[in-house]
């Protein structure tokens, strides 16, 4: 039995080593502070990293689904690549990452920002309103509260209603343009974040930062 499984493993091995992460892309519109990329799943892989070089320095993500959204800073260029970090949980030394790298340069305000206008919040909700983009088809609503992860949603409307939200919890808000004529673009606008509390049912006021 010991024996069979000794043959086993450097079969194993030569399978992952003749891998490589395929398809490493770009899935977003270009922001001023973000990007999302994706490439496609890696059997058994359970952790990726995906490693971003700019002139502000290097940085390193840790994931464990084939797609992540990388912080940008307006104007800054970066180049990216990801490779296999673990195998089943565990550490791996073998080296199974892209062929490809991905360079990106942040969009440095090109577009004015969407500006939010106004906000209704209750223990539950948030219902948010903002002036139209020029011919933005489509919107991604980014929300994230205290110890939680970023959530989305997308709409072709001017307002959002942000439902399943936690009472007396801090919230902040973006509005990104995902769509100019139902075609997406290299870049696109953002808003800024914005906060907000939820309460115990009273209206609040959506606060900028």
């Amino acid at each position: 039995m010991m024996f069979k499984l000794l043959c086993l493993i450097p079969l194993f091995m030569l399978a992952v080593e003749s891998q490589e992460i395929a398809s490493f892309r770009i899935v977003s519109p270009i922001y001023k502070t973000r990007v999302d990329v994706a490439w496609d799943a890696v059997p058994n892989a359970t952790s990726y990293k995906v490693t971003g070089l700019s002139k502000t320095g290097p940085f390193q993500l840790y994931i464990s689904k084939n797609k992540t959204t990388i912080s940008l800073s307006p104007g800054v260029s970066y180049i990216l690549t990801c490779m296999v970090y673990q195998f089943n949980n565990m550490n791996t030394t073998l080296t199974v990452k892209t062929k490809n790298l991905i360079s990106v340069t942040a969009n440095s305000n090109n577009f004015t920002d969407i500006k939010i206008l106004t906000s209704v919040a209750t223990s539950k909700s948030l219902r948010i309103f903002w002036d139209k983009f020029s011919n933005a088809t489509l919107y991604t609503v980014i929300y994230i509260g205290n110890n939680s992860n970023e959530k989305a949603l997308q709409t072709s409307r001017t307002f959002a209603n942000i439902v399943g939200l936690k009472s007396m919890t801090s919230y902040s808000v973006m509005v990104l343009v995902s769509s100019i004529s139902n075609v997406q673009p290299k870049y696109a606008a953002q808003s800024t974040w914005y906060s907000f509390n939820t309460t115990s049912g009273t209206l609040i006021s959506i606060l900028h930062i």
